[in-house]
């Protein structure tokens, strides 16, 4: 049956809430808008006709007479249901689902089947094309193999193939015209001659196939992404004013870079001015730390002015490169016409200060900078940052780890929508070394796709470089960066600065020492001002626990992010005063990017990348003074605890503990950018670089799989608890109100993950409430949240103290 209109001719697109047919969307602008926009953001890397293409026939199956009787079915309804989601598995017994994905698909493959047949086991541009189309609602299929081409078999149904000979009564022009019969050329990118890691026709095909995964995810990101804003800007207006306004406000790169380097300026100055302050003796160390931080960024810009590729940045702690490395990659993008600068960050702990660095850079020009990560406080989460956080359309996105590789391996539109804002940019990873291992290669394989095939740059920080490349015998064997060059003209010259600021003590590495003993050298008035770092949270609690009479701080992830937020302000505060005692007992997550500065520092035996984080975290500044004002160097002592290393940081401590035990090795120096590439090549020895095979899924194209394996937590067995800390009742009565997505992300910041086990004993206890279906949970009971502690629960440390990855 026709559309009931006065124009039987009329194909609607989209319906508009609380308006009739004459105002809805016509399919032919909203084919063309998708098209333009697709094409548009696939210029990026060379494939704006097949995103084109993408986008003029995603939507031929809303053609069908059933499609649209779908939508008239609507009008009547108190409630019109947005159409952009209608593949959704359930729409009730009065609105069915109707599929429009297909046809499009189907169009591909007829007027391609036969260059798609004749890859034979080999990927293709039209598959990829076929699939990006298949999957614009319902996420990226896999890809299944029938008589020897890449089909997905749901498209040879007949019901399929019925779609679309109904499309093409009622939409002929749109169905022939865009392909003219025939596809158009194959981007450069695949013109290239594959180079594998490994050797003969396995490797070679392997590589292809790589390369049209990725491409795929890239071209199904341009036609979620132009079709979503299309659909917003029928659908919602005002949306869609409030994120062309924010465009409108974004301001240049150059600019940007302008307001930086007048800020560095002033940094640089005030520094100085700090310098007339010290004593005679203190003065010329951290006269040197300035010279480095000077040289730095210096070293920065100069690099800055190369070419689009692979550059590592390293940098003792405290060598400025937070800002430094802004400056390079605004410096580089600008040099380069890139479009942005995407910085990405490991940890919670340093997402926030990293933010506030920038900001306090930028000045009135912040809102240029966007936060990407689900520990955002709602204060912050403007319309303008959940907008442009969306698809990544910022001059300046700051993200984590898990968000930015995650979405490169995700299968759903939400997630993949941001990836072609990728391409064409420069993305800054910091504190590199804290990458997993476990999925070193796909990680590696993409960030070479990236440098390769769209035009990013990608800049590698820390103050311990892992092994990016490998020596020449060894290329062929293990995943790798390739043609990685350094920023910093001497490395080893800059570690020989820092050395004075830090000795470290390995002489109770190893044998084990138990807790008693080292509280008691931490309760020692030499000790009153210091750091102790363990691994496991039950560690922290015995370790404090045996201190408890000298009042120290405890940290753990036991403790929500807002009450850490806390402890550390108080912590920041007490050490700014030299005549009060500072004792602190924290796990691992105040190693990496927190700002604190400590005259001793103890941490338990582990990798040397760790063990160089808690260097950083004493005497940061040089300017440490003995009673007489004459400088002395912080101390780091290293010990053995009781305990056995928590699962997956196991082998960085043997590591460690080998290297401290071998002959050919004169001493363990943190100071040395050798001793790093030593440990690092000596740690993957013998580890799975891709321990989820996530490469096999890839290699099959099997994208819902690929995204089930690719996780760079392994959260499987977690349960997320929201406990009764600061506002947290008041937020968890808002989302019981007003359930969305704004009041779920409120609650981010009370949220503490336990065991399956540790849950299920707090529920037999009647603790937990449940919230809704959605599996979020509340902590009752003001008993159960401890100020010192955080959540008590039974049992020993739930979850590895890496577990401040950030989410989303």
């Amino acid at each position: 049956m026709a559309p009931e209109t006065s124009d039987p001719r009329r194909w609607y697109a989209h319906t508009l809430e609380g308006h009739g047919p004459e105002h809805w969307q016509d399919l032919i602008v909203h084919l063309r808008e998708v098209a333009r926009m697709a094409s548009d953001f696939a210029a990026a890397f060379g494939s704006s006709e097949w995103a084109s293409l993408a986008g003029m026939l995603h939507d031929l199956g809303k053609y069908a007479e059933d499609f649209q009787d779908y939508l008239l079915s609507f009008r009547d309804d108190a409630e019109v249901l947005d159409a952009s989601i209608l593949d959704a598995s359930a729409r009730g017994p009065n609105h069915p689902r109707v599929d429009h994905s297909s046809a499009g698909a189907v169009r591909v493959y007829e007027l391609c089947d036969g260059r798609i047949a004749q890859n034979g086991d080999m990927p293709s541009a039209e598959a990829a094309l076929a699939m990006v189309i298949a999957g614009h609602h319902a996420g990226l299929p896999a890809r299944q193999k029938d008589d020897g081409s890449f089909v997905d078999l749901r498209l040879k149904k007949a019901e399929k193939q019925a779609r679309l000979d109904a499309a093409r009564r009622n939409g002929k022009p749109e169905i022939d015209e865009p392909m003219g019969l025939k596809p158009p050329a194959i981007p450069a990118m695949f013109a290239r001659q594959p180079i594998a890691y490994g050797k003969g026709q396995d490797a070679k095909k392997d590589e292809w196939c790589l390369r049209y995964e990725f491409w795929t995810r890239m071209l199904f990101s341009c036609l979620i992404d132009a079709d979503r804003l299309n659909t917003e800007e029928f659908e919602s207006l005002a949306r869609a004013e409030e994120r062309k306004a924010s465009r409108a406000e974004d301001v240049g790169l150059q600019t940007l870079l302008d307001r930086l380097n007048q800020h560095l300026e002033g940094v640089a100055g005030k520094a100085r001015g700090r310098l007339e302050n010290l004593s005679a003796e203190a003065r010329p160390g951290a006269e040197a730390v300035l010279g480095m931080r000077a040289d730095v960024l210096a070293d920065c810009r100069k690099a800055a002015e190369g070419d689009p590729g692979r550059y590592s940045l390293t940098v003792p702690t405290g060598g400025g490169k937070t800002l430094a490395a802004l400056a390079f990659a605004l410096r580089h993008a600008i040099k380069n016409d890139l479009r942005r600068v995407i910085v990405v960050i490991p940890f919670t702990s340093i997402i926030d200060q990293t933010v506030r660095v920038y900001e306090d850079a930028f000045r009135d020009l912040k809102r240029a900078l966007i936060e990407h990560h689900s520990n955002i406080d709602p204060t912050r989460e403007t319309v303008h940052n959940r907008l442009a956080s969306e698809n990544w359309d910022a001059p300046v996105v700051v993200t984590t780890s898990v968000q930015f590789f995650e979405s490169l391996f995700a299968d759903r539109g939400t997630a993949a929508r941001k990836l072609h804002n990728i391409a064409g940019s420069v993305v800054v990873f910091d504190e590199v070394q804290s990458l997993p291992h476990g999925l070193r290669e796909p990680i590696f394989d993409a960030l070479n796709r990236l440098v390769d095939d769209y035009g990013v740059s990608i800049l590698c920080c820390t103050a311990t470089q892992p092994v990016l490349d490998m020596d020449t015998a060894n290329r062929q064997a293990f995943p790798h960066l390739a043609g990685v060059r350094e920023v910093v003209s001497d490395p080893c010259r800059l570690f020989e600065i820092v050395k004075p600021r830090v000795t470290a003590d390995f002489s109770r590495a190893t044998a084990p020492v138990s807790w008693e003993a080292i509280a008691a050298e931490l309760k020692s008035d030499e000790n009153r001002r210091s750091l102790a770092i363990v691994e496991r949270r039950d560690d922290a609690r015995d370790l404090w626990e045996q201190l408890k009479d000298q009042r120290p701080y405890h940290l753990s992830a036991l403790m929500c992010a807002e009450h850490r937020r806390k402890i550390l302000a108080e912590i920041a505060e007490a050490m700014r005063d030299p005549t009060r005692d500072c004792r602190v007992v924290s796990t691992t997550l105040i190693e990496a990017g927190v700002d604190l500065d400590f005259p001793v520092v103890y941490r338990v035996l582990g990798g040397v990348d760790a063990l160089a984080q808690a260097a950083g975290r004493c005497n940061r500044s040089g300017a440490l003074t003995d009673a007489q004002k004459r400088p002395i160097p912080g101390r780091l002592i290293v010990f053995l605890p009781p305990t056995d290393a928590p699962r997956g940081l196991d082998v960085g401590r043997k590591t460690t503990s080998g290297m401290l035990n071998d002959p050919s090795l004169e001493r363990l120096d943190l100071f040395d950018p050798t001793t790093y590439r030593i440990y690092f090549k000596r740690y993957l020895m013998n580890r799975n670089v891709d321990e989820r095979d996530v490469m096999r899924a890839r290699k099959d194209r099997d994208f819902p799989e690929i995204a089930r394996r690719f996780k760079m937590i392994d959260d499987q067995g977690q349960v997320a608890v929201i406990v009764p800390y600061g506002d947290a009742e008041k937020r968890v009565q808002s989302y019981r109100d007003y359930p969305c997505l704004t009041t779920l992300r409120a609650l981010q910041p009370y949220v503490v993950n336990i065991s399956q086990r540790q849950f299920c004993g707090l529920v037999k206890g009647g603790v937990i409430e449940t919230i809704n279906d959605q599996v979020h949970w509340v902590v009752r009971g003001p008993k159960q949240y401890d100020e010192h502690f955080g959540l008590i629960v039974d049992g020993v440390a739930a979850y590895d103290p890496k577990d401040l990855w950030c989410g989303e």
